[in-house]
């Protein structure tokens, strides 16, 4: 299930996705740790994009941290998983500063 209801048929640019409002946006502040981000009706997370304006560890329930970050001379840091049981995900935010997130998943719900 998509819960942002994509067109499948259609290429989207992921920037071009993030800033229609597509994906939910998160704010976390700095020094906060395992904030959960809501996946809504899915039980299970079968794809995550998420952008990054600061270095966010995500955290996802099976104990797998996976540091993102953004890359020097560029904006944002990104992540693009297809994980296969995925039921929690979390960023913890170590970059003093606060950072914008924004994520956009879809799965089983």
């Amino acid at each position: 299930k998509d819960i942002f209801n994509l067109d499948p048929g259609v290429n989207h640019e992921i920037d071009e996705e993030i800033d229609a409002g597509a994906a939910r946006k998160l704010r976390v502040a700095s020094g906060v740790d395992d904030q959960v981000l809501d996946l809504g009706d899915l039980t299970s997370v079968q794809f995550l994009l998420l952008r990054t304006s600061r270095a966010i560890t995500v955290n996802l329930n099976d104990g797998t941290y996976l540091p993102v970050r953004p890359l020097a001379g560029f904006t944002y840091g990104y992540l693009l998983l297809t994980p296969s049981e995925v039921t929690s995900i979390s960023v913890s935010n170590g970059s003093g500063y606060t950072a914008d997130i924004w994520f956009y998943l879809a799965g089983i719900a």
